[in-house]
């Protein structure tokens, strides 16, 4: 009778909880993962957490974030880390806006979201949110960076058999700032850098064919450099090398100091301003730049400017006079034959006859 009554059924207790249901562990990492928004300090974060590996991914939203905010942050890790086949997640505007429900769709990805006010349905991804708060409230409290304490969580072994969520996510070691004797390296990583190493010689062999090495720059030598603003090539000085490769820092005739490479550096061909500005050099200026030892100009007399082509000497060879000689004198030479070095027989006019 007490429970068939109407207000006994309002007024009644919760019901017995169900045994758990477990979630179906993925097989591979990034197959299955969850998604929620929490906040710290008025300030609201999106997490993004795989099931397989418990690797967290937290981004800061602006205030307010739409739909539209969460999708795009959600589709970019997809295209970073692959598309997964489930994506779990609650039923608040954000997942079940027009934005991300099209973009589950279109990328072909199964959409689950928990029962409405039964959090428990969504238990690992609340989880996560718990850790990562605790993590990142004590980050703030010791003002420290908070996306290094989540670094330093995620190379974290779960357990002494499980190793770190990062290193099952990526199949690697992580490096943090934590001191480790874990060596970084592999025998597949070894074999991958030595075929991008014989790549790089290949690229380069083929590369240099129609290249050559410009000769270095000295201190204080006068140069030319490009100038992007008008495509010209404007004056300027070296005032040292730079540590960089290639490059040198410039002094142009504004005063101003400028970083460039030597492609966009010419040297001016007149070698007498370079020995000028050598005798003008202070010993103790320019370290990072060898000076250029001063090089024997010749002199040319005033008189003989060197731009001015003499006229060259004409010298009377046999053949040249042999030949000035027949044609002047031809009455002589009339009873024989007078032929021209081409062997054509020269006719006498008869007005000479």
């Amino acid at each position: 009778m007490c429970k068939s009554c109407n207000i006994v059924q309002t007024h009644q207790a919760k019901q017995q909880p169900e045994p758990l249901l477990q979630t179906e562990i993925p097989t591979r990492p990034w197959s299955i993962i969850g998604t929620d928004l929490f906040q710290i300090d008025n300030k609201q974060y999106l997490i993004i957490c795989d099931y397989f590996t418990k690797f967290p991914i937290i981004e800061c939203l602006p205030s307010p974030a739409p739909s539209e905010v969460v999708t795009d942050i959600t589709r970019k890790y997809c295209s970073i880390m692959g598309i997964p086949d489930i994506i779990r997640s609650d039923n608040g505007p954000h997942y079940v806006g027009h934005a991300y429900q099209q973009f589950t769709r279109t990328w072909n990805i199964q959409h689950i979201t928990s029962s409405p006010h039964y959090a428990r349905s969504n238990g690992f991804i609340e989880r996560q949110i718990e850790t990562c708060k605790h993590i990142m409230k004590k980050a703030m409290a010791a003002n420290e960076d908070i996306q290094l304490a989540l670094l330093r969580w995620r190379t974290t072994p779960v357990d002494n058999k499980i190793p770190s969520s990062a290193e099952v996510m990526f199949q690697r070691k992580v490096k943090d700032t934590l001191p480790s004797k874990n060596n970084y390296s592999s025998p597949a990583n070894d074999a991958i850098s030595t075929r991008l190493r014989s790549r790089q010689d290949s690229q380069k062999a083929y590369h240099d064919r129609t290249c050559k090495e410009l000769p270095p720059l000295y201190h204080r030598q006068h140069v030319t450099t490009l100038d992007y603003n008008n495509g010209q090539w404007k004056h300027a000085t070296v005032v040292a090398k730079s540590p960089e490769p290639r490059s040198y820092i410039l002094q142009t005739e504004n005063g101003h100091q400028i970083r460039r490479n030597r492609s966009h550096i010419r040297e001016v061909p007149n070698e007498q301003s370079r020995t000028n500005t050598y005798q003008q050099a202070t010993p103790g200026s320019g370290q990072n730049v060898p000076n250029k030892p001063p090089q024997h100009v010749p002199s040319h007399r005033s008189s003989d400017p060197p731009n001015i082509l003499k006229s060259p000497i004409r010298v009377n060879t046999p053949a040249r006079a042999q030949k000035r000689v027949r044609f002047s004198n031809p009455i002589t030479n009339c009873a024989t034959d007078t032929r021209t070095r081409s062997g054509r027989v020269v006719k006498v006019p008869n007005r000479l006859n």
